[in-house]
Formats: structure tokens, C-alpha cells, sequence
């Protein structure tokens, strides 16, 4: 059985490369745009490794950014228990 978060970066990893070719780039032209070096957009088109920071990069260029963060953002799944654990604040420790 794979870990749950090497399942999501491969998936991950197969949608980037996907949507960078459905945008008619080429890696070096993505990793220019993106500022991530080339080796490293290489890299984790083989083997999907690769920073936050880079992830977010691409993820700009190939404007699936803001869908991300639309995501993280959702709350719509979370219990009320949570929600309104999250309103007042509380702190866990």
C-alpha cells in the first residue's frame, strides 16, 4: 500500500506535467517563467518531489494557483463543532 501523500504527489505530479503541455510549454520555458530551475522542474516531472515554494511557482505559471488556495480555503466539509471551535479561537496544545 503507498502512503497517502506520495499517492497525492504523484497525482499531482501527472497534472502539472499534463496541464504545462496543455499550455504548450516547454520545461525550460516553465521553469524560466516560474523562476524554479530546470533540474528541479525535471526532476519533479520524474519523480514529483519538490519544495512548497516551487510547487506554488508552477503552480502560478500554469495559473492553478488561486484554485489552490480557493481549496484550502473551503470550509464548506468542516462540522459546525469546528467551525465554531475556529471562530472563538480556542487554542489547542
Amino acid at each position: 500500500m503507498i502512503a497517502p501523500e506520495k499517492e497525492y504527489l504523484e497525482r499531482i505530479r501527472v497534472l502539472m506535467k499534463r496541464r504545462r503541455i496543455a499550455l504548450s510549454l516547454k520545461q525550460n520555458e516553465a521553469a524560466k517563467r516560474s523562476g524554479v530551475n530546470i533540474n528541479t522542474l525535471r526532476y519533479f516531472e520524474q519523480r514529483g518531489e519538490i519544495s512548497l515554494e516551487n510547487l506554488l511557482r508552477l503552480m502560478n505559471v500554469y495559473k492553478m494557483d488561486t484554485r489552490l488556495v480557493h481549496g484550502i480555503e473551503d470550509m464548506s466539509w468542516w462540522s459546525i463543532n469546528e467551525l465554531e471551535n475556529a471562530e472563538k479561537k480556542k487554542k489547542v496544545r
